[in-house]
């Protein structure tokens, strides 16, 4: 079973992820919920969008990250887990079934 998020870099990119639920905690969940349908600069943000934007940095950017934010040990935790471009139209999503899905992002 896995969650699919979507993050949107409105208008110019979509990125995927699509994380095993085994990886995710309870308290990953929660956070997740929380950035639900929130855009970033647009909606106020909360510990989901913080949490998020430490979980979906790239690993050549790991250094860049804020170690002042709480989820500081969460940084790059689902950056293995991003599908490339060629990868979505060839999922095959029978045997990955997705039982949750995030849409969040930020307007460009």
């Amino acid at each position: 079973m896995y969650t699919l998020i979507v993050f949107q870099e409105i208008p110019e990119h979509t990125n995927f992820y699509l994380v095993p639920n085994s990886v995710l905690t309870e308290e990953h969940v929660r956070l997740l919920e929380d950035a639900n349908n929130v855009i970033v600069n647009c909606d106020d943000s909360n510990d989901g969008t913080e949490f998020l934007s430490m979980a979906l940095l790239p690993k050549n950017l790991e250094g860049d990250a804020e170690d002042s934010s709480p989820f500081y040990a969460d940084r790059c935790l689902f950056a293995d887990y991003r599908l490339g471009d060629d990868e979505l139209p060839n999922t095959d999503f029978s045997e990955k079934p997705i039982t949750r899905v995030i849409s969040t992002g930020w307007m460009m």
